[in-house]
């Protein structure tokens, strides 16, 4: 008994015109292909119309409005710090209470202003043995109604524009959503699978170094955090957005003088184009014994 008829031997038995047709058909698909790898490609390399590194002169004054401003928060930290510690031993404090909230206004100007004057001055510090300026470059911020875009060129990635999107907000409950949106090359929108493996490292590593870092971990009568309390509250603020999930509501604002920082909690976040306020408030002593206890009973996957 024969077999079927090999396929080419069908395909010659098609009308002229059939054949005529699936041709331009794969012509089509072949072109419409190209056009768009070409498309995606433009895009990974294509820089965000935002994306304009200001120059020296014209970023001085935003850079130093920047730093007036930061200097009104540790100002105001320390002050609540110094109140706060002199209350819980039992002295009078040596000046009157602070205020118990602060509102943060900071626009995108002064903060990328800022950002390129600090990396010129620490662009020659290290990560895994490697100095910034020959990681990446340009760092910036972007801020719009709905979420901060945080991108930088990566020089190991041929001079791409990588960058980040985040929404943050205060939810109901008191918890803070950190919520990762996109990652973008260029202006592409890169799918998860394509950062799987670097997220899965990464939220590996901070899971096995989150206890270590909690068991020296330390807030103390003033309610200052450490060094390893702060570097654990960032750590699982980060497995947090990794995961997908709300994370400890906690600001931490440092007291360069003391090596501390004073964890606050964020009472509102408004985002506006271009700008960003925060009101935060002093936390109590049962909500800073709080979040540590919410830190050590953090999942780990």
């Amino acid at each position: 008994m024969d077999g079927p008829p090999p396929l080419n031997s069908k395909i010659r038995k098609l009308p002229a015109r059939v054949l005529k047709a699936i041709l331009w058909a794969l012509c089509l698909l072949v072109l419409l292909t190209g056009i768009t790898a070409f498309f995606l490609y433009r895009a990974a390399g294509a820089t965000p119309p935002w994306y304009l590194p200001p120059d020296s002169a014209a970023a001085s004054q935003p850079a130093r409005d920047a730093e007036n401003t930061l200097i009104d928060i540790q100002s105001w930290a320390g002050a609540r710090y110094a109140w706060d510690y002199a209350r819980s031993t039992g002295r009078p404090p040596l000046a009157k209470e602070p205020e118990a909230s602060l509102t943060i206004t900071l626009t995108e100007t002064q903060v990328n202003a800022l950002l390129q004057k600090w990396f010129l001055i620490y662009s020659q510090e290290t990560i895994a043995g490697q100095p910034l300026k020959d990681t990446f470059r340009a760092p910036m911020v972007h801020f719009t109604s709905d979420r901060i875009t945080f991108a930088a060129t990566m020089l190991d990635m041929n001079s791409r524009i990588m960058s980040i999107d985040f929404r943050p907000e205060v939810l109901p409950d008191g918890q803070l959503n950190l919520q990762l949106l996109t990652i973008h090359a260029g202006t592409l929108p890169l799918p998860q699978f394509t950062w799987s493996k670097p997220r899965a490292k990464l939220l590996g590593d901070l899971s096995r170094q989150l206890p270590e870092l909690l068991g020296k971990a330390t807030i103390d009568l003033g309610g200052a955090a450490n060094i390893p309390c702060i570097a654990a509250i960032s750590a699982a603020q980060a497995i947090s957005i990794l995961q997908h999930r709300p994370a400890s509501n906690a600001l931490l604002l440092p007291i360069l003088a003391e090596n501390i920082a004073l964890p606050v909690h964020i009472e509102s976040i408004d985002l506006q184009e271009g700008a960003l306020t925060l009101t935060v408030q002093s936390m109590t002593t049962n909500q800073r014994q709080q979040l540590l206890t919410n830190l050590s009973a953090m999942p780990s996957d």
